[in-house]
């Protein structure tokens, strides 16, 4: 019977501590995990999105986007791991589904995860607003695409 360091993640902060262990129950090396996004979500450009991982034994991660298998955008690079990034989508990324994001160890490229469930990126709306002559209330209106909806 052996020592092995095990790490934890608990409120947000990375612990490391020591377990007894046999040598057969010592992984050879711990899984990267995706938590967010989770798959299904529709972002809207110039919006959020927290990003939330687990990459243990691993000091800075880089961040992609993926459109498919290909990569469309590099996210961050070298960012310290401490297992969330709050990323600011841009608007020049070309509205579309499946999209999806990588985390990767920046020191040790093939240290990587995909997120294996794909999510949506889309133009915020033109938001206006008009008033209408038979109530004279002002209504919001939003454009999306081609369509127009208004606030009831």
């Amino acid at each position: 019977m052996g020592y092995c360091l095990k790490y934890i993640t608990l409120a947000g902060l990375i612990f490391c501590i020591t377990v007894s262990c046999s040598e057969k129950n010592i992984p050879q090396e711990e899984e990267y995990s995706i938590y967010f996004p989770a798959g299904d979500e529709i972002f809207n450009k110039g919006t959020l999105c927290k990003l939330i991982w687990f990459a243990p034994l691993c000091a800075l991660v880089d961040i992609e986007l993926y459109k498919g298998s290909d990569t469309s955008y590099t996210i961050v690079e070298a960012l310290p791991n401490q297992g969330t990034y709050y990323w600011e989508i841009p608007d020049g990324i070309p509205d579309g589904s499946n999209y999806s994001i990588k985390i990767s160890n920046s020191e040790a490229k093939n240290l990587n995860t995909i997120n294996n469930k794909s999510f949506e990126i889309r133009s915020t709306g033109e938001v206006s607003s008009y008033t209408d002559s038979r109530d004279g209330q002002t209504y919001k209106i939003v454009k999306i695409k081609n369509s127009l909806y208004h606030e009831t």
